[in-house]
């Protein structure tokens, strides 16, 4: 008897590995706009909290937040060019509190920096053997050299989501840290 190679139905073209696929596999009304793309950025952001969440042992979780809001008041300082968004205010009050920026204890002097360059959906990551880092020293780790304007994540209560990117440009600047690492966006100047 004829044996039928088993069908396997994929989306788009998988002979090319970043071939577009589309944003929702399914039927639609032809009319209805099309969904927006996802931030990725926010789901790894998400996605880390979410893990970290399940691997800390349960804790009461009454009192957190107004400790979270007492460390990022202590810890934000005005001038923040926009809000970041990562969380709902609803789950605010049952989340973990967040880790301090200093706190490593098995490798005190490792650092890790991630950051997104020019609008890329994957991020860049870097596992550095330094406590802190300035500007200047984060422009010599990239290998592409131009004109940039460079944004780091920092915590804030400017805003209901608890964080800012903050744009920095001195080059003896140290970077802040958000949630034990440094997160940054490298943008292009036009």
């Amino acid at each position: 008897s004829g044996e039928r190679p088993a069908r396997h139905h994929q989306w788009g073209n998988s002979s090319h590995p970043r071939a577009v696929q589309p944003a929702h596999p399914f039927v639609q009304d032809p009319a209805m706009p099309p969904l927006t793309p996802p931030n990725t950025l926010a789901q790894l952001e998400e996605a880390c909290r979410r893990l970290a969440e399940v691997s800390k042992p349960q804790k009461q979780r009454c009192s957190t937040s107004n400790q979270l809001r007492d460390r990022n008041h202590l810890a934000s300082v005005p001038g923040g060019n926009g809000p970041f968004c990562t969380t709902n205010t609803a789950s605010e009050d049952h989340k973990e509190p967040k880790k301090l920026p200093v706190v490593h204890s098995s490798q005190p002097s490792e650092l890790v920096v991630t950051y997104f360059f020019c609008g890329e959906e994957i991020p860049y990551r870097r596992l550095l053997k330094a406590p802190s880092l300035t500007l200047g020293h984060f422009k010599e780790q990239l290998s592409k050299k131009g004109n940039y304007r460079y944004y780091f994540k920092k915590a804030s209560d400017e805003f209901d989501c608890g964080a800012v990117f903050e744009e920095i440009w001195d080059d003896d600047a140290i970077l802040p840290m958000y949630e034990g690492r440094i997160l940054g966006k490298v943008e292009r100047i036009d």
